[in-house]
């Protein structure tokens, strides 16, 4: 319940049903559809797609997308996803123009290869008893990251590019990461910045 927007009445429901009833709820004159299955299984939804975003932390489907993209698919791409307690956040933008291969920016278990920070055990905190663990969140922090997204995504819808951008937000800064148990191992911020954006293109190597 702390990453994503859907609250604990959406609890053993399908994500795509429960969101799309919130989205409509808060954007009445909007029409939404949603699809519970795997992307993989039916791409013909993104058929007519301009943009395409994924915010699964899910690698098969994002996987299964870059994939769709490096075989030529028309829209826009842009992943995003954050960092254990959303003191980070990432986003990974290829254009409807030309092509960029992401795949290579993670690896075979799609961890990302220039992460902002390390935890233990991957940032997992155990639950009580059940056994089961999850990777925390943060409400302050995710819609901060969701605030780049958003913006992100109108820019390019508005105004297309045919430069692939890597947008990297640091939340925290790196001493309050360490004091959290993390170890900040992404590029210096400037001095005295609380919250820091830094946009940049991708390697000339990862362009198709």
């Amino acid at each position: 319940l702390g990453r994503h927007v859907l609250g604990r009445d959406a609890l053993g429901r399908f994500k795509a049903s429960a969101l799309r009833e919130l989205l409509q709820k808060d954007i009445p004159g909007s029409s939404i559809s949603a699809s519970n299955s795997y992307i993989q299984v039916v791409p013909e939804v993104l058929k007519d797609a301009d943009m395409v975003i994924v915010t699964t932390a899910d690698w098969d489907s994002e996987l299964a997308l870059w994939e769709f993209k490096r075989a030529g698919a028309p829209w826009a791409l842009l992943q995003a996803w954050s960092e254990p307690h959303a003191v980070a956040g990432h986003l990974l933008l290829s254009p409807a123009e030309g092509s960029a291969d992401a795949i290579r920016l993670f690896d075979q278990t799609g961890r990302f290869l220039h992460p902002y920070s390390q935890w233990p055990n991957d940032g997992a905190v155990r639950l009580p008893a059940c056994g089961a663990s999850f990777i925390p969140g943060g409400a302050i922090g995710l819609a901060a990251i969701a605030a780049v997204v958003g913006k992100a995504a109108v820019q390019e819808i508005s105004q297309p590019s045919d430069r692939p951008r890597w947008y990297g937000l640091l939340n925290d800064p790196p001493d309050t990461i360490k004091g959290n148990g993390g170890k900040y191992v992404g590029p210096c911020p400037p001095a005295e910045v609380a919250q820091w954006l830094n946009v940049r293109p991708w390697p000339p190597e990862l362009l198709i």
